[in-house]
C-alpha cells in the first residue's frame, strides 16, 4: 500500500518560501545532494573527521573538528524534523538540506587544505539555527517561521556554491594549474559569496529579535492593561459594597438613635399637625416686604422676625 504524505498548510507555505531557492540550483546539484543524503553516512562521515583530527592534532594551529560538526549535524537534523518549531519540511526538501552539508563535510576531507575554513562556516550556520531553536520553545509565531525557512534557503544556497568551488556544472572534480590559480579564480569568489549568505541569515535574525521584542512588548502593555482594568474592577465593587454597608449601616444607627430619643414618630406628627391648620395660616409673612426682598436677595442673609401680628 502505497504510503499516504499529508500536505498540511505549514509545509504548503515552507515549499512555496523555498521555491525560488529551489529554482536557482540546478538540476546537477540537487540530484547530488539528494543522494549524498542517502550515500554518505553520518557516522561514516564523522568518523572520518575524528581521523582527521587524530592525524593533525599534533599541528601547531590544529583545531578539533569532530566535536563540532556532530552537534551542528544534530541541530540541523532537529530542525528538519520539525521538533522545535513545528514545522516540518517534506522529505525531498530534508534530503536536500542534510544532503548539502554532508556532501561539503566530504569534499572537505577531501581538499584538506580548505577543511578548517569550511568547518568555520558550516558551524557558522549553528549562530543562529541555535537561538532559532531557543526562541521556538517560547512562542510560535510568523517571523520565526520565516527566518527558519531562510535558514533552510541559506544552508542550500551554501551547499551550491561550496560544492561548484570543487565540482564542475557536469558533476567533474575542477582541476586548476596552481593553488594560487584556484584561490583567485574558486575560493575568494566563494568567500565573498559566504559573506552575502551569512549577512542574509543575521539580517533575519535580526528581524527576529526586533519582532520578539515587539511581541514582548505588546504582550507587557495587554497584560498590564487586563491587570489595570481587573484592579479598577475590584475596586469599584468594592467602593459599591462599602457604600451598601454604610448605608445599611447609618439607616440602622439613625432608626436606633431615633427610637432612644423617643418613641414618637415625628415626621408624622408633622404630616398630620399640617393637614389640621387653617386654611391662609400666616400668608400675611410670606406677603411682606422685607420676606421678599429677603426670599429674592442675591446673597445669603439671616431672616430674623420678632414681635407679634395682631
Amino acid at each position: 500500500m502505497a504510503s499516504l504524505v499529508v500536505t498540511t498548510p505549514r509545509r504548503m507555505i515552507l515549499e512555496k518560501a523555498l521555491a525560488k531557492t529551489l529554482e536557482e540550483i540546478p538540476d546537477v546539484e540537487k540530484a547530488a545532494f539528494t543522494q549524498a543524503s542517502m550515500t554518505i553516512d553520518e557516522t561514516r562521515l564523522l568518523s572520518s573527521v575524528q581521523d582527521y583530527d587524530a592525524k593533525h592534532k599534533n599541528q601547531s594551529a590544529f583545531r578539533p573538528h569532530a566535536e563540532r560538526l556532530s552537534k551542528f549535524l544534530n541541530l540541523l537534523n532537529r530542525f528538519m524534523g520539525g521538533v522545535a518549531i513545528g514545522i516540518q519540511a517534506s522529505p525531498e526538501i530534508s534530503a536536500l538540506v542534510v544532503g548539502s552539508v554532508r556532501i561539503v563535510i566530504d569534499l572537505a576531507l577531501q581538499y584538506t587544505t580548505f577543511f578548517s575554513k569550511l568547518t568555520d562556516m558550516i558551524c557558522t550556520f549553528e549562530n543562529y539555527l541555535g537561538p532559532l531553536a531557543e526562541y521556538a520553545k517560547a512562542t510560535d509565531i510568523e517571523v520565526i517561521e520565516i527566518s527558519v525557512i531562510q535558514a533552510y534557503a541559506c544552508v542550500l544556497k551554501f551547499g551550491w556554491k561550496a560544492r561548484r568551488v570543487f565540482i564542475d556544472a557536469k558533476g567533474n572534480q575542477l582541476k586548476w594549474k596552481s593553488l594560487r590559480a584556484f584561490m583567485h579564480q574558486q575560493w575568494e569568489p566563494f568567500e565573498i559569496e559566504f559573506a552575502t549568505i551569512e549577512e542574509d541569515l543575521k539580517h533575519q535574525f535580526d528581524m527576529l529579535l526586533h519582532a520578539t521584542q515587539a511581541l514582548h512588548f505588546d504582550h507587557t502593555r495587554k497584560a498590564d492593561e487586563a491587570r489595570r482594568r481587573e484592579e479598577e474592577s475590584m475596586t469599584i465593587c468594592s467602593n459599591i459594597l462599602w457604600s451598601r454597608f454604610i448605608d445599611t449601616y447609618l439607616g440602622k444607627e439613625r432608626s436606633a438613635f431615633l427610637a432612644w430619643v423617643s418613641s414618637i414618630d415625628f415626621e408624622q406628627t408633622h404630616v398630620t399637625t399640617f393637614a389640621k391648620k387653617h386654611g391662609n395660616t400666616c400668608d400675611w409673612l410670606i406677603r411682606e416686604p422685607k420676606y421678599q426682598q429677603w426670599l429674592s436677595g442675591s446673597t445669603s442673609a439671616l431672616l430674623w422676625c420678632s414681635g407679634k401680628r395682631m
